[in-house]
């Protein structure tokens, strides 16, 4: 007598899931938006990724445009130099409020760098050795958490600030990150050219 045969193994897919193409996972149903020339009626990708995606091809097209409108200014200041000019300067008057933000954004710009030549200068007519650049004042901004490098003060850096070196130049320090500070206007002006250990003595630290 023959073996029966073995039913198959019967596989149930749940229709509450459906696969998304672009993050590869089951998600329900709800989270994918209609679309009525897919078979099962629903787009291939979650509303998730159809959002990342919308919004990376939002700023691309931004870039675009902006990079066209540049091209299309460049063309126009070359071909006809005066009429250039003449719609640049319309633009600014109707604009005051952008021409103001994009000056502040220069001058401030300009200041931390004239800044940085003076002290850069500055150690140069002490003798001192080493340099930093206003990306390590940045950096020290961050490890600083834009607050005053002193325990007793710690106040917001936000507003304002002064690049301190730990050990004056007038006392042999060197002008290299490692020997830079973030004080508030107020510590910075009381510290002057004190010696590190001395100024903290005279806060009531290093008893």
């Amino acid at each position: 007598m023959a073996n029966p045969r073995k039913p198959r193994d019967v596989i149930f897919v749940s229709t509450d899931l459906k696969h998304c193409r672009q993050c590869a996972l089951d998600k329900p149903r709800s989270d994918f938006t209609p679309r009525r020339q897919s078979w099962d009626g629903l787009r291939p990708e979650c509303r998730s990724c159809r959002n990342r995606r919308s919004q990376r091809d939002y700023h691309k097209d931004i870039k675009t445009s902006r990079e066209k409108e540049a091209k299309k200014a460049h063309r126009l200041y070359h071909r006809d130099p005066l009429a250039a000019a003449a719609s640049m300067r319309a633009w600014r008057l109707e604009n005051p409020e952008k021409v103001k933000a994009s000056q502040r954004r220069c001058d401030l710009g300009r200041r931390d760098q004239q800044l940085e030549r003076n002290r850069n200068r500055r150690a140069l007519l002490c003798s001192s050795i080493g340099t930093h650049t206003q990306a390590d004042i940045l950096l020290l901004m961050k490890k600083q958490k834009s607050k005053c490098a002193h325990s007793w003060c710690r106040k917001s850096l936000l507003k304002r600030y002064h690049v301190d070196h730990v050990l004056p130049l007038s006392r042999g320090g060197s002008n290299d990150r490692k020997n830079i500070q973030l004080l508030c206007p107020t510590c910075n002006l009381r510290k002057k050219a004190h010696h590190p250990i001395d100024f903290a003595q005279k806060n009531g630290l290093l008893l």
